[in-house]
Formats: structure tokens, sequence, C-alpha cells
């Protein structure tokens, strides 16, 4: 049974605060240097919940290994791209796809939690990345305001009675269709439908996309895969990364998606 259910949704979401507060006590940030297929970079690792989530991917010989990020690389951003990442946590993405893009590239970060906005502008600093632009805003369907939750590891838009969060600003992609986007990465725990719609313009132009998919969250908003699959429409050629440590595969569209998965789309 669910903690909302037990306890409510407010009750749910203090406990995680004070849970993560416990957590977080007598953790100390660090300064980490790391390589991620070839990139050399440095790394803040600011609370226990980056660093229960980033260093498990060491491996034996002192690199990251995430094998998206290698399919991003690869496929999604090259030197001179413009690309919009919806959810930039703790700046992994933007700091290492700075580098990949060059100087002729961009990065536009949308990162709406405050405390992940303090880590995300220290990694940019520690790298002296200049192709970065950070907006402090949730992505949408439409512009407004929404509330989410004030966690560092899994922040997401709350709903109904869930109350105890902070309100932030939302916009759609579409208002930043000028900046001419050739790849468009969202991380967004669940709203990437919502994200979606509003990039219709956007996604005329046939973007490379790199989503990481929560399908059981997407269903708490009113969506299902098959809602969010229909908006990428069949020009483009599919790929999914079932297991986080394995290499992304070919996608028919045909397998149902039920656990969190990074999927890619390129046209063709």
């Amino acid at each position: 049974m669910r903690l909302s259910n037990i306890f409510g949704a407010d009750t749910k979401e203090r406990l995680k605060k004070i849970l993560y507060k416990v957590k977080n006590r007598d953790f100390k940030p660090y300064v980490v240097d790391r390589v991620l297929y070839g990139t050399e970079f440095k790394f803040y690792v600011a609370n226990k919940d980056g660093e229960d989530w980033y260093e498990p991917a060491l491996d034996k010989n002192g690199e990251w290994v995430w094998p998206e990020m290698k399919f991003m690389k690869d496929h999604i951003c090259k030197n001179g791209d413009v690309v919009i990442e919806c959810g930039a946590h703790h700046g992994l993405t933007a700091v290492v796809a700075s580098k990949w893009v060059g100087a002729e590239g961009h990065i536009y970060c949308f990162e709406p939690n405050p405390e992940n906005l303090a880590i995300l502008h220290k990694n940019l600093g520690l790298n002296g990345v200049t192709n970065v632009t950070v907006i402090p805003k949730a992505v949408g369907s439409a512009a407004g305001t929404i509330k989410i939750s004030n966690s560092s590891s899994n922040s997401h838009v709350l709903k109904g009675k869930e109350h105890v969060g902070v309100d932030v600003d939302v916009v759609r992609i579409d208002d930043y269709a000028y900046v001419n986007p050739v790849a468009i990465k969202i991380d967004v725990e669940g709203f990437e439908t919502d994200v979606l719609k509003g990039a219709a313009d956007i996604l005329k132009s046939k973007p490379k996309l790199m989503i990481e998919l929560h399908p059981d969250m997407i269903e708490r908003y009113g969506s299902a895969m098959d809602e969010l699959l229909s908006l990428i429409d069949k020009s483009y050629k599919v790929w999914v990364q079932w297991d986080i440590y394995k290499a992304p595969e070919p996608y028919d569209r045909l397998r149902p998606i039920s656990d969190r998965a990074h999927l890619f789309a390129v046209p063709k």
C-alpha cells in the first residue's frame, strides 16, 4: 500500500523530506575527477542521493559507465549542435554534452528544483563551461505555474491534494523554438507526455530525441505509453535501452514498456 493511502499525500511528502535530511545528515560534499567515454571532467557530488545515483556506475578503470550517454554521444549530439535538456539534475549531461557540441554548439538546460539548480551551477563552474544556458523553470504542455516536490533525486510534479512542495514556473519547449534545437533530452519523472505536447511545433522539424521513460509516473499524470509514443511519428527510427547498464536496442513499437527505460528517436 502506498504511503499516500496510509498517511495522506502531504504527510508522504513530509516523510520524504525528513528521510532525505536524515540520509544526508553526515554527508560531506566532494569533487571527483571522472572520465565518460573519453571525456574528462570534474563532478561535484553534493549529497548522498547524488552519490548513490552516480558513483555505482564507476568501473574498475575509474570511468563512469552510462550506455545511454554513449548512445547520446554517438547518435544524438555532435559538434555544433543546439540541444535542449529538460531536467538537468546535477549537470552530468550538461557538462559532458557541452564538450561534445563544442564552442559552436549550445545546451539549454531546464531545471526547476532549487537544490539541483545550485548543484548544476557548481558543476558548470567547476568545468569552466560557457556554452550552457540554465533556465530555472519546469517544462510542460502550457505556460503557468506548478508545484514540484523538493527532492534532489526524484523531483516530480505534485497533483491533487499534494501541497508540500515548491511552486515553479512552467514553459513550453515551443516557447524556445527560436534557438532551433536539433536534439531534445527529456528526464522529467513521468511528465514526458506533457513536455512533448508542449513541443508540437519543434517536433515538426524532427529533432533527435532522448527520453527517460517512467511508465508508472506517466499514468499518474493521466497519460500512457501509447499516447507518448503516438507523439513520435513513424518517420523516426527508435531504440530502447531496457537495462541501465546495457546498450539500447532497436525498437519496433510492439513490445510493451512497463518499467523505467530510455528511448531514443532519430529521423530516418
